[in-house]
This record gives structure tokens, C-alpha cells and sequence, in this order.
């Protein structure tokens, strides 16, 4: 009984849409005049006059500094000053001396100490991830849980790879992330 009322129903609703659908002619594209675009208004930019600001007072010479006062600003320049003049060419030019800087060098960058002292940490980091990874039962973890246990193993063997090679960073970048996986399976 239930079947042949939803038939009925199902009838009536495609006979009522596709009628909704049909007309009996085609109706024809109204014709629109095409839109006239006004020209851009013209575009007059004023320059702002510049705010004279005045410039602070000197400060004098720091106890303990040797560095000369900075210089003064200069005026700006003229048309007639930016014009360089002609190099005579019977003139000798001296090389500008520069002055003697107080400039302490640049340290060197140096690898620290503490490298040999990083190898056991990241050892005992992987060590420690596989240990609790082998007290896991792989298979009654559900399928998002099997793939942080597999990529915390992932990362345990790139950190150990990158360990042989001596690349310090890499192995305890990879170690930290197996560490943070493991955590989360074990919900520490």
C-alpha cells in the first residue's frame, strides 16, 4: 500500500515540475541600448607643503664613547649645486683617506661545545621512543592512530640516519617529533 501511494506521489510531483518547465514559445531577447561610459573626471594632485619640523638639540658626547659627534644635516641641494663641476685633468686627485674605525671585528661563528654532549641526549631520545613504541599493540589501535605509530617510527629511523651521518640538528629535530607522537599515542 505504502509503495503505490509513494508511486502516485512520485507521478504527480514529475508531471507538476515538468510542466512548470514548459511554455509554449520561446520569448525573445528585449533589445537594450549599449551603456555610454563618462570620461574620467581630470585628476589634479596638490603637493602638501612640508611640515617644518624643528630638529632636536644636539646631544653631546657619551662618557666612554670614542666616535666622533655625527655630522650635521646638510641644506638640500640647488639645481646649480647638483651640476658637477669639470675635472681639471692637470690636477693630481688623492685618494680619500678613511679614517681609522673603533669598530670591534666581527666574532667568529664557532660550532659549540656542547655538540658531543647532544649525541647521547638524542640516542636516549630515540631509545626511549622505541621502547614505549614496542610496549604498543599495533593492532588494536584504530586506523589515525596507526599512522602516528607508524610515522613516530618513521621519524625514530630518520632521527638514528641522521645521527650516523653527524647531523646533529636533523637527528634531534626528527627525535622531538617521534617523542611528540609517541606521547600523544600513550596520552601523556
Amino acid at each position: 500500500m505504502r509503495t503505490v501511494f509513494r508511486a502516485g506521489v512520485l507521478t504527480a510531483l514529475a508531471t507538476i515540475g515538468g510542466a512548470a518547465c514548459a511554455t509554449s514559445r520561446a520569448a525573445a531577447p528585449i533589445e537594450r541600448p549599449a551603456l555610454d561610459m563618462p570620461s574620467p573626471p581630470p585628476r589634479v594632485i596638490v603637493p602638501l607643503p612640508r611640515p617644518e619640523t624643528p630638529l632636536p638639540d644636539p646631544v653631546g658626547q657619551l662618557p666612554g664613547t670614542d666616535a666622533p659627534p655625527p655630522a650635521k644635516p646638510r641644506p638640500p641641494r640647488t639645481e646649480k649645486e647638483t651640476q658637477k663641476p669639470e675635472a681639471k685633468p692637470t690636477e693630481e686627485t688623492k685618494p680619500a683617506e678613511t679614517p681609522p674605525s673603533n669598530v670591534a671585528p666581527v666574532p667568529q661563528l664557532r660550532i659549540p661545545e656542547s655538540a658531543p654532549a647532544l649525541e647521547p641526549q638524542i640516542r636516549a631520545m630515540i631509545d626511549r621512543t622505541l621502547a614505549t613504541l614496542g610496549g604498543i599493540d599495533y593492532q588494536k589501535l584504530q586506523q589515525p592512530r596507526q599512522k602516528a605509530y607508524d610515522d613516530a617510527k618513521m621519524f625514530a629511523t630518520q632521527a638514528d640516519e641522521a645521527l650516523k651521518l653527524n647531523n646533529l640538528v636533523l637527528a634531534k629535530e626528527f627525535a622531538e617529533k617521534a617523542e611528540r607522537l609517541v606521547k600523544e599515542l600513550t596520552g601523556r
